[in-house]
């Protein structure tokens, strides 16, 4: 850093979360995921750097997923119409069945 004329500074120190594909309240989400995009989730682990990381150390399962796009946290960074549209009817679909409960 010093090379560059760099300096760094922490804004947010916690820990990584993640989540368990076999909890009740994921599964659900899992299924809407795959059967809308084809993607295959195999499990997710952040590294601390979504709001997730608030809700999993109370027991609160998250999950962390995001629309096909580019250039993550950059002033490029874009989604497509097509991903924000997936990611809308993953999130009705679940919103309703989790609500049957």
């Amino acid at each position: 850093c010093s090379q560059n004329d760099i300096v760094f500074e922490l804004f947010a120190d916690a820990i990584p979360t993640s989540f368990s594909l076999t909890d009740p309240y994921i599964q659900p989400f899992v299924a809407f995921i795959q059967s809308s995009t084809g993607v295959v989730v195999t499990g997710s682990k952040t590294m601390a750097s979504n709001d997730a990381r608030h809700f999993a150390p109370l027991g609160i399962p998250c999950i962390s997923f995001y629309p096909e796009g580019g250039d993550h946290h950059s002033s490029q960074e874009w989604i497509s119409v097509h991903g924000l549209d997936q990611m809308r009817g993953i999130v009705s679909a679940y919103i309703r069945k989790i609500g049957q409960r």
